[in-house]
């Protein structure tokens, strides 16, 4: 678990860089019960962010031991990151993948009615398959599976599936935006996965973008808001991380997304 935690935790921190800019340092992701939506920041310039999940020396060290190890092609497969439906797990181990993603429409064994279990049991056959591929090499990289339960987690059949995020945009209440964040996390953990695309933090001008349905507002206080509470839940925090409870969050898409001309 150890290792586990220590690649999430290196993984975290760069997400963080993003994640952070709609949540502070100073905040407290236990307490959330301000109900209001509170002024974003201004920046004039890009703001130099304080990360909620700090470098830590003996992780950095760590990871460069690592790396200096690493062959280019451990490197390449480090950084790609392959549909569910286009790999196996002999080929994952083949290409020494560091990662693969579950889109909509992906299942285990392709079939949209798989349980919980058979999720758990996918996910355990790609783990043992990189652990497998770095025997004898001196270093382990654990394998992270990610999806995209931006709703709940809702590729999964039976999973608890909440509002969409334009309709939780319309009950601008960022603490039950902290604890559906929370219960995502759960979810999705007992599944086996590590990692959710989300929160999405488009902010829609134009009704006729075909994904407007998954910016919370088009008013940029609310997406600011709802943006830390979600990473709060999802992650919770740096001792979050390091447990069986909580996933890495990933704020999508760019900057800008939504508020282009046309919607596109």
């Amino acid at each position: 678990m150890y290792f586990r935690a220590t690649l999430w935790l290196l993984f975290a921190t760069m997400v963080s860089a993003v994640n952070l800019a709609y949540a502070s340092s100073q905040d407290n992701p236990s307490v959330n019960n301000d109900t209001s939506i509170s002024k974003a920041p201004y920046y004039a310039d890009w703001p130099k962010i304080a990360s909620a999940v700090p470098k830590d020396a003996e992780i950095e060290t760590f990871i460069a031991n690592i790396l200096s190890q690493m062959t280019l092609a451990e490197k390449v497969g480090q950084m790609i990151q392959p549909d569910l439906r286009n790999v196996t797990p002999r080929e994952a181990k083949k290409y020494k993948l560091g990662s693969l993603l579950n889109g909509g429409g992906a299942w285990p064994n392709n079939n949209k009615y798989a349980s919980a279990e058979a999720w758990a049991a996918k996910s355990d056959e790609y783990w043992d398959a990189l652990e497998d591929a770095y025997k004898g090499r001196g270093f382990r990289i654990p394998f992270m599976w990610a999806t995209d339960a931006v709703h709940g987690h809702n590729n999964v059949f039976r999973a608890t599936v909440f509002p969409h995020n334009i309709g939780l945009g319309a009950a601008n209440n960022p603490a039950l935006i902290f604890e559906i964040g929370k219960a995502t996390a759960q979810e999705i953990v007992a599944t086996g996965l590590d990692w959710t695309f989300a929160p999405t933090v488009a902010s829609p001008r134009d009704y006729r973008w075909g994904r407007v349905y998954e910016g919370y507002s088009e008013d940029p206080e609310i997406i600011y808001q709802y943006a830390k509470q979600m990473v709060y839940g999802l992650q919770g925090g740096v001792d979050g991380l390091k447990g069986e409870d909580n996933v890495i969050s990933n704020v999508k898409h760019w900057v800008g997304d939504g508020g282009t001309l046309g919607g596109c």
